[in-house]
């Protein structure tokens, strides 16, 4: 909501939602993130020409047999975030309580979920409770997407997401006073 560069910024309740339009079962309209006009750049040099700039720590690249085309996977149930996290973490030397914020790809309002598991962010048998008790919110304990991720702000390929990683690093939130500041 406090994000201008949100789409939908609206609060969404539980009746709203079902009354959305269905698109394929059990996906309403929703659940799908906004194809979006629109642009970001990333502007990355090295430390010492930005010296309080954000840095870069790690980078890996993948996602598994059938990330792309899932209906070649040997395992439909796993998504890329399932291959990356164990990469991501030993290249960053990482762990999942080192995360302060997660800036997760929600181009379907499902994947959400399974990367929260498979980042070790959230066990799967909390999911249900970290879920219903809005535990994700920007000001929970697990935030994640403050400016709304791609279902609010709009679909620019996730680049948004690590546009919004950098206003978090930097202390500027979702917005120019930093409201989503996590």
């Amino acid at each position: 909501a406090a994000n201008p560069r949100a789409l939908r910024r609206e609060r969404l309740d539980l009746s709203a939602y079902l009354d959305d339009r269905m698109v394929a079962s059990p996906l309403r309209r929703l659940d799908c993130c906004q194809e979006t006009d629109g642009a970001c750049a990333l502007l990355i040099t090295k430390a010492d020409r930005a010296p309080a700039s954000p840095r870069i720590h790690a980078v890996v690249r993948g996602g598994g047999q059938g990330a792309s085309t899932m209906d070649k996977a040997e395992d439909v149930t796993r998504l890329f975030s399932s291959y990356l996290a164990p990469s991501l973490y030993a290249a960053a030397g990482m762990k999942p309580d080192h995360v302060d914020v997660a800036l997760l790809y929600d181009a379907y309002s499902w994947l959400v979920p399974r990367q929260l598991e498979d980042f070790g962010l959230v066990p799967r048998k909390d999911l249900g409770a970290v879920l219903g008790a809005r535990e994700i919110s920007w000001d929970g304990s697990t935030p994640v997407n403050p400016h709304g991720g791609l279902l609010s702000e709009g679909y620019v390929h996730g680049l948004n997401n690590v546009a919004e990683a950098v206003r978090q690093l930097r202390g500027t939130g979702t917005d120019e006073k930093g409201a989503g500041q996590v």
